[in-house]
Parts: C-alpha cells; structure tokens; sequence
C-alpha cells in the first residue's frame, strides 16, 4: 500500500495492469469488481484451478492458504503447473500491495458498461 492509501493493491504482470482490493474480496472478486477479465471457468468457485497466480512480491500480505486452495493447486502442480509462489486469485484475500504474474488478465471490453453511474 502507499502511504496515501488505505486500500491494498494488485499489479499483474505481463499486462501491467492494477486495481484496488477492498477488504474482505478476493483477488478474483476485486478483478471484476474492477472490470478486470481474469482467467477462470468455475467463477471463482475454487473448482478450475484456471485463475492460479505467481506472487512475485508481497506474499506477507497474501491470506494464509487453506486446505482447498492447497488441494486444488496440488493437482495443477501434479499435471506440471507453474512452479513457484502459486495462489489462486478465488481464494486469495489481501492486506498490502502486491505483484503478481498471471497472463490473458485484461481490461473487461464491457468494462464501462459494468460500472454503476
């Protein structure tokens, strides 16, 4: 977080785009909150496994894991998934800025149109 904001923060690389993360949402949730098109088939509900995440940094501020996400990613792991600080966005809540590395994450096209006036 910056010293001039309260709420925590995701920057995805390779698209280099952020958003904020109210508290208690997760990473998934804030996404499209944000108009951000993250990659999934299960809409968040821990199933695909297809919205996993690399934390490059700040993996303090990342909710502990619990016994679901951990066994979810076991099988992405076990098929030769990304090696490294993996997470997924469904699950993950945060409380301080963090980098992530995710491709195909977009700015939704509808994104205006989502968005209460």
């Amino acid at each position: 977080m910056t010293e001039d904001s309260e709420v925590p923060s995701v920057r995805v690389l390779p698209s280099d785009i952020s958003f904020n993360v109210q508290p208690g949402m997760t990473v998934f949730q804030a996404a499209e909150t944000n108009g951000i098109w993250w990659p999934t088939l299960c809409n968040g509900s821990v199933e695909c496994t297809r919205c996993y995440m690399e934390v490059l940094e700040g993996e303090e501020f990342v909710s502990p894991m619990d016994e679901t996400e951990r066994k979810a990613l076991d099988r992405v792991r076990w098929q030769g998934g990304p090696p490294g600080q993996e997470r997924l966005a469904c699950c993950a809540k945060i409380n301080g800025d963090i980098l992530v590395r995710r491709r195909s994450v977009r700015v939704r096209e509808d994104a205006d149109k989502r968005k209460e006036p």
